[in-house]
């Protein structure tokens, strides 16, 4: 088993806690939602760049994640097509 199958649960975690759907979820990682659902159920593995685009976008280290501990990192992290993070959009709701 890969490291990345662990860390599943805490990113279907992260998903809830920031309400986004697994759609767009999928579609910000560039693959299908068939595909997101079989890497968030374990059948596949996440690709370690999957996980480290999750984190930046999500401002969490890899290592939070692994451990499902969420450590806010204090670091410029990538927006999204919409023009915000996740972080930002939970905020202003």
């Amino acid at each position: 088993m890969s490291n990345t199958k662990m860390i599943y649960p805490a990113i279907a975690n992260k998903i809830k806690e920031y309400g986004t759907t697994k759609t767009h979820v999928a579609k910000f990682l560039g693959i299908s939602p068939s595909s997101l659902d079989n890497r968030l159920s374990g059948r596949y593995d996440f690709r370690f760049a999957e996980v480290v685009k999750l984190a930046d976008w999500w401002h969490v280290t890899v290592e939070s994640l692994a451990e499902g501990a969420y450590a806010v990192e204090e670091k410029k992290v990538d927006e999204d097509e919409s023009g915000t993070s996740p972080t930002d959009r939970a905020s202003a709701s």
